[in-house]
Formats: structure tokens, sequence, C-alpha cells
């Protein structure tokens, strides 16, 4: 077999194929839902895109990832291949041997491979987020607590809006950064708000209020939670692109969950506006020392400069905006979205059913059996059209029997490579025309 027969093989290991290709698929029909159900909100539709990570994460659940396959001097009979033994399809109880990490005709595969480094990195990241990211943060950052009589005001208007939320009032912090960024992180009690000194500077006490609103909206709905676990998730699929898409897009929900979150609990939306467009219109970015916090998903970050695309936390400012105003972009009816939506899962379904198919039949012609003879054949006889096998269990009681009806072709095959033939299977295995 050569190199890239191989590599195919390799693609098409159950749990890399399925956990890779359900993904993107899910991913797709999320992106379509949400476009057809202009009325969901955005908490439900960082939903929607965090389900095709945890889809993926159930394949791993019914296809467990096996490190090792028999090589080429070892093969198992492909099951798919074998002709029926009086009806009933052959059920493997009789391979010759089983894989293993001992066994030197065994190969590593690669795709679980990927799969059980990707379990232990999304491990690490999860630890790394709820256990140390306090620690992480405030050294790497240098925050220093922001005390009530540096910025009075600030610390008021916090308490107010925390009150609002029904949250306790979190502490507050400064970076000596002249670039105006706000971000969050800890948790529960134990959160800190975040403000720069360009923040501080550039904006009035209004627009501060509503930033500190956007804020403390974050740990009102949980999303450093949400953040942790989705990161830890992207982590185990690292090697697939949809994987970062997905986070990138239920991330920018989020956001937009927390700018509506502080327009109403400010009761406006002025402010918020002015907020983004100030510190957009800086054009300042995030600061470099903050890149490994962001990208370990130890932070929230208030980065209204970022610029919107695939792989940005962050929306468009004009869509923003447009959130804040409460505005939504016209859209089916009802009857329509339900009518449309039950498509999209029934086409998603019929795909998956597809792609099932498409892995069988790669397989099955990877494996079909060289049609020139084989210098192994004359051990069951020449010209058969079909044979009889008979064997028993170990203390020599006979189990089953049948006729194997097969073409010439496939008979060879067989007996060339040692599954039927009488000098190379166990002993109790008898075959005869």
């Amino acid at each position: 077999m050569g190199l890239a027969e191989q590599i195919v093989l390799q693609l098409m290991q159950p749990t890399f194929y399925y956990a890779t290709v359900l993904m993107f698929v899910a991913l797709a029909s999320s992106i379509l839902l949400i476009r057809i159900n202009r009325t969901m909100g955005p908490r439900w539709r960082s939903v929607m895109m965090v389900l095709p990570l945890v889809l993926a994460l159930a394949v791993l659940l019914i296809y467990p990832p096996t490190l090792f396959a028999p090589g080429a001097s070892n093969p198992v009979p492909p099951t798919d291949l074998l002709p029926p033994l009086d009806g009933h399809a052959w059920d493997g109880t009789d391979a010759i041997s089983t894989p293993g990490a001992d066994d030197p005709t065994s190969v590593l595969q690669i795709g679980p491979l990927l799969i059980i480094a990707g379990l232990a990195l999304g491990g690490l990241s999860l630890a790394l987020s709820l256990l140390f990211s306090q620690l992480i943060v405030r050294r790497m950052l240098r925050v220093v607590d922001l005390e009530p009589a540096d910025h009075p005001g600030l610390h008021e208007d916090v308490a107010k809006i925390a009150a609002r939320l029904g949250m306790p009032a979190p502490r507050l912090g400064l970076v000596e950064d002249l670039r105006p960024n706000a971000f969050t992180f800890g948790w529960g009690k134990n959160s800190t708000v975040v403000f720069s000194l360009g923040i501080l500077s550039l904006l009035d006490r209004g627009e501060l209020r509503a930033v500190a609103a956007h804020e403390l909206a974050h740990i009102r709905n949980r999303d450093l939670w949400f953040r942790a676990g989705s990161r830890a998730l992207a982590w185990v699929f690292f090697f697939n692109p949809a994987a970062h898409l997905s986070i990138r897009a239920a991330q920018r929900e989020r956001e937009q969950l927390a700018d509506e979150t502080a327009r109403s609990v400010l009761g406006e939306r002025k402010s918020l506006i002015r907020a983004i467009e100030k510190v957009t219109g800086a054009g300042t970015k995030d600061a470099p020392r903050s890149t490994l916090a962001s990208r370990l998903g130890l932070r929230m970050t208030l980065s209204l400069t970022e610029r919107s695309s695939l792989i940005s936390d962050h929306p468009a400012v004009a869509d923003r905006k447009r959130s804040i105003d409460g505005r939504t972009a016209p859209g089916p009816g009802p009857r329509a979205c339900v009518v449309l939506s039950i498509g999209v899962v029934l086409a998603a379904s019929l795909l998956m059913v597809s792609m099932g198919e498409a892995r069988a039949d790669i397989l099955s012609y990877l494996m079909t059996p060289p049609i020139s003879p084989l210098p192994s054949v004359q051990d069951v006889g020449p010209q058969l059209t079909g044979f009889e096998m008979h064997w028993s269990s170990a203390s020599g009681t006979p189990s089953q029997s049948g006729t194997y009806m097969s073409t010439d072709v496939q008979l060879k095959y067989y007996a060339a490579e040692g599954y039927y033939n009488a000098t190379s299977v166990p002993s109790n295995i008898i075959i005869s025309s």
C-alpha cells in the first residue's frame, strides 16, 4: 500500500473522521439556523455556536480513540468485505490477533493521537483558567488595586450597577497603560474589573459607567466560565479550524449579550455607544503583554478597536451599535422559520449519512483485493467458487459451521492473506471445498 493510501486510511479512522466532519457540518448548520431565526438572542446564539464542539466531543464516547491499528504483516479481516455465513455477517471473534502497543506489526494512528493530545491540552487549559487565572493575570499585567480614594465616582457607580444586577460589587484594578482598555478576570466574589490609565483619561464619568456596566455584565452572565469551557473544548480539537471559528463566533455573541445587559441596567444606550466610538477613534490595540492571557482564555477585554473578522473575539462596531439600539435585521416569519429550521436539520442529517457512506466506499476501494492470482491460492485449491469453513472452541467442541459463497477473486485474496488458509490460521479451523 502506497503512502497516499496510508494517509487516507489514517484520515478515515472513525474517531478522527466523524469528529472532524460532524464539527464542520454542525458549524455550518448553526450559522444557517442563526441566519434564519433573526429573533434569536445572543445568549442562545452563543450556545448554538458552541454546539458543534459538544457534538464532536460526544463522538469520542461513541468511537473511543484507539492508538494502534494492525500493520501490513498482521492483517485483521475487513468485516464489511467478508461474505455472509449462513446469512449472518462475520462478527470479528475469530480474528487472528488483536493489535496493541506491544505488537511489533501495529501502526500508530495519528488521528486518535491528536485527539488524545487535545484532551490533555483541554484539561490543562481548564485547570489553568480555574485555578491560576487570577495569579497569572495580576503578575503578567501588573494589576494594582484601584482604591476608592483614587476614583470615588467610579467606585460609587460600580456599586450601584452591581446592586441593580443583583451581584456583589467586584474589586477594581488599574494597569499603567495609556491605551484605553478594560477587562475582567477572576471568579464570583473574587472578580476584578480592571481599567487602564488611558481609558480613565479618555472617557467621562457617564461613559466610564457604561464601560463598567459592560464588564459587570460579563460577570453576571458568567462569561468567564463560558469562555474557559469553550476554550478547553477548542483545545481538544486544536487541529480542526472549525473549532477555533466556532468559539470565536460564540465569544462575539457573548460580547453582544454583555452590551444588551449593560443597556438594560443603564436604562439608556447613548453613553455606551459614545464610549465605543471614542475608544475606536483612538485607534488602539491590546497591550502586547496581555496576549498570552487572552489566548489562554483567562480574561475578558473590552477591546473595542479590535477589527471584526472570523478570528476576532469582538463583533464589528456597527453590529454592536445595532445590537445596543435593539435593531434586528428582517427575516422570515415564524412559520417559515420553523419550516426552514427543520429543513436545515434534515439536510445536515442526510449529509452526515452521506459522509458515512462515502467513508465506507473509500475503505472498500482501498481494501479491494488484487485481481491477479496470488501464490498461496494453491493452499485451498484452484478455481473454487465456494468453500465450507468449520471452527470450534478451545475445548474442541464444534461451535459454528457454514458455507461461504465467494467469488474466485475474493477467495484468492482471503487465502493469500492467511485469513482462511489451513496452514496459517489456528488449527481448529478447517477449510474444505
